[in-house]
Formats: C-alpha cells, structure tokens, sequence
C-alpha cells in the first residue's frame, strides 16, 4: 500500500527525483539526454547573438567614445573628413550595425516578454524590425554617401 502523500520514504530513486525536480519515475537514456539538450527553439541562439553583440560593443563603444570626445572643436568639413577614412569609416559602421542588432533583440525580448496577445506580438516584432532595418539602411547609406562621394578639402 503507498504512502497517502504519494512519497516512498525508503525509495532513494524517488527521493533523487524529486530533489532535482525531474518527474518520478522518469528513465532516460543517455542518447535521449544528450538529444533534449540539443536546442530546438531560436531561443539559444538568440541568447548568444545578444551576448556576442554586447561583448563586440564593449571595444568599439569605448573607441567611438573616445573617438568622438578627442576630436578637436570641428565644423562639419572636419567630421567629413574624419569619417572619410576608411578604417574610421569601417569602425562606424561596425558600431552601427552592431548597435542596432543588439537593440533590435533586446526590443523583441521586451516585446514578447510585455505583449501578450498573439497578432498584436506579432506585428509590434515586424514593426520593430522595420524600424531597425530602416535605421541600419539609413546609417549604411549615411557612412557610404560620405566614404565616396563627399570631395574632401
């Protein structure tokens, strides 16, 4: 006859269960572990992409800061040609493209973490990579329109 409460005190398999939360009872081989552990979902890679973004801006913020701070008091003409060098220009664009896509999931965590109904999820995520895709378009086209066609002086 089983205990009332459902739990056999003299059962250490049953204690190990439960212990670490896995479902009494449940055998698994080892390939079906090693298969669960596999992602199934974008989830990780989302997580990943979020975490290689942030260590990518941790050198290419502060080199923007820095950048931007150190340059002396300059009109326009000399921002021109301070982005009109190439590795300047290359760097920028790193910054750019980095920044956004790592706004960009952090925005869709927030969104479907918040919004919890399906078609308004759905379409506040499309609108929000509309969003970012047009402000990548608008710096990419920024940076290239100063790399080569603005005549430097």
């Amino acid at each position: 006859m089983g205990n009332p409460c459902g739990f056999d005190f003299f059962n250490i398999r049953s204690l190990g269960h439960r212990a670490f939360g896995l479902v009494e009872g449940l055998e698994m081989s080892n390939k079906s572990i090693i298969a669960n552990a596999q992602p199934k979902n974008e989830g990780l890679s989302h997580w990943r992409w979020q975490r290689i973004t942030a260590v990518a801006l941790i050198p290419l913020t502060l080199w923007f800061v820095v950048s931007v701070t150190t340059l002396p008091d300059s009109g326009y003409s000399e921002t021109i040609q301070w982005i009109s060098n190439p590795i300047i220009a290359i760097l920028i664009t790193f910054f750019a493209i980095t920044s956004l896509y790592h706004a960009s999931l952090g925005v869709q965590v927030v969104i479907e973490d918040y919004i919890h109904n399906k078609s308004v999820n759905k379409l506040t995520l499309i609108g929000s990579k509309l969003v970012f895709a047009g402000l990548g378009s608008i710096a990419l086209v920024a940076i290239a329109k100063i790399l080569f066609f603005e005549k430097v002086s």
